[in-house]
């Protein structure tokens, strides 16, 4: 996905980055956590050459889950970090 900004570079407005954690360790540890992810997918983004006033970063520590996080599979779920155009 990220490939294809050299294609739709004309048409994004922005880009939205977003890092979430489980619920493992406290609420600062992950909020610190997810933003270290966040900046980790934004230095690549740069790399590729997107202008760096174009991306918008949240690290939102474990507040967003999409997994259970009493089990292994949900907890990994919830590791993750999210990219969105923005037309």
């Amino acid at each position: 996905m990220i490939k294809d900004y050299k294609t739709l570079k004309s048409k994004i407005k922005s880009l939205k980055v977003e890092g979430h954690t489980d619920a493992t360790n406290t609420s600062a540890y992950n909020k610190t956590l997810s933003e270290l992810r966040v900046k980790s997918v934004a230095d690549y983004i740069l790399e590729l050459g997107v202008s760096d006033d174009l991306i918008m970063r949240k690290g939102a520590g474990e507040d967003k889950p999409i997994g259970d996080n009493s089990t292994e599979f949900g907890k990994q779920l919830n590791r993750r970090v999210t990219v969105t155009f923005i037309f």
